[in-house]
């Protein structure tokens, strides 16, 4: 479903740039460096052997302003979702630094992004685009993954216990 939002805002003109990342849709519940990797890699596939996937209802559309502005999908935040945001930073803190404030608590806003670095002027037709057609919709969280950046490249996926 949310390929389906980016590909449809993509058609109508809005920048694709998130897509081209070849990015699954996620929420991103951390950021962080580490000199440790190996380390964190073991922590992350432990902690996803002891986590069900997450039930996650996006019922908005939301938008980080700014000069390159993110749309994204907003999740009703659920229990389950702050429990794993919880266990995350539970497993990382001690193996590593320079935490983002941004995907830290209180400030961390848990949401699923359509589009990355919006022109402010693509917003107009973005809500042209999506006003009549986006019906809030469920899904569930299955993996835990790690992605690096700048080249944005997954290099860890571990599934979620499907027990």
């Amino acid at each position: 479903m949310v390929r389906h939002w980016m590909r449809r805002l993509a058609d109508h003109g809005v920048n694709d740039l998130y897509e081209s990342f070849g990015f699954a849709p996620h929420i991103t519940l951390s950021e962080f460096s580490t000199d440790t990797f190996t380390q964190v890699e073991a922590a992350l596939a432990d902690l996803a052997q002891r986590v069900s996937p997450v039930e996650v209802r996006f019922s908005s559309l939301g938008i980080f302003p700014g000069l390159q502005g993110v749309l994204h999908l907003v999740p009703a935040v659920n229990g389950e979702l702050l429990t794993l945001h919880r266990q995350i930073h539970q497993v990382l803190s001690p193996l590593c630094q320079d935490f983002s404030p941004l995907y830290l608590e209180p400030e961390w806003t848990p949401h699923c992004t359509l589009v990355l670095e919006m022109d402010p002027l693509e917003l107009p037709r973005a809500y042209d685009v999506l006003i009549d057609s986006f019906k809030p919709f469920s899904t569930r969280l299955v993996s835990l993954e790690v992605i690096t950046c700048c080249p944005f490249q997954t290099i860890l996926k571990h599934p979620l216990d499907m027990d």
